[in-house]
């Protein structure tokens, strides 16, 4: 998945001896006026903050976001949005947090969300501590108001992350971490498999 070109990026840039800062920043995201600030942090990383808003219109024009430009076709309208962005040791950290009030979901329950509902939504990628030598990993975690949660411990060692061990739960606590594998847990009266069958083809592009 790519990241959005920033169109139109302007700021102030202040340097000194421990590195730079960047204040007053705003560009063009997806279509919509994004402000954003940061800079080299007292630990030596790299940090930043944006926020803005974004519309299911933009990310369903916007290929180079892969499944959740084709996921968008079951959104509509537009919602706020704050992302916090970090380069540690040459990875990449992130907290992105959206009440998504104004955004319809149409999906197979559990997933159909009237628009003026806020389900507050939080994507948080953090890096583990790793002792010298030992492979780079993080935790990934999810929370999609009280329906979904998810945790991944995931290796970063080659092209693309790989799950390690993980726990989903949909309308339920989160189970605890398995040694090994995915473990999930559904508190659902009933589900419409055909529904979410289909709906699963056309973001895979099957």
């Amino acid at each position: 998945t790519a990241t959005p070109l920033l169109a139109g990026a302007k700021a102030r840039v202040d340097f000194s001896q421990q590195g730079y800062s960047i204040s007053g920043g705003s560009a063009r995201v997806l279509g919509s006026d994004v402000s954003f600030d940061g800079g080299v942090q007292p630990d030596g990383s790299q940090r930043f903050t944006a926020q803005g808003v974004v519309s299911a219109d933009a990310l369903r024009r916007a290929p180079e976001l892969g499944p959740l430009s084709r996921l968008a076709a079951n959104l509509a309208g537009q919602t706020a949005y704050r992302l916090a962005l970090g380069m540690v040791r040459g990875r990449t950290e992130f907290t992105l947090t959206s009440p998504m009030t104004g955004l319809t979901i149409d999906l197979p329950a559990p997933l159909k969300k009237p628009g003026e509902v806020a389900w507050p939504l939080r994507v948080e990628s953090r890096l583990a501590n790793a002792a010298a030598g030992e492979p780079e990993r993080d935790t990934l975690r999810v929370e999609l108001g009280t329906v979904i949660q998810a945790q991944y411990q995931r290796d970063l060692s080659g092209e693309a992350a790989k799950v390690l061990r993980g726990a989903i739960a949909v309308l339920d606590g989160l189970p605890p971490l398995p040694e090994r594998g995915v473990h999930a847990l559904l508190n659902l009266p009933a589900i419409d498999a055909d529904a979410w069958q289909a709906w699963a083809d056309r973001v895979q592009g099957a």
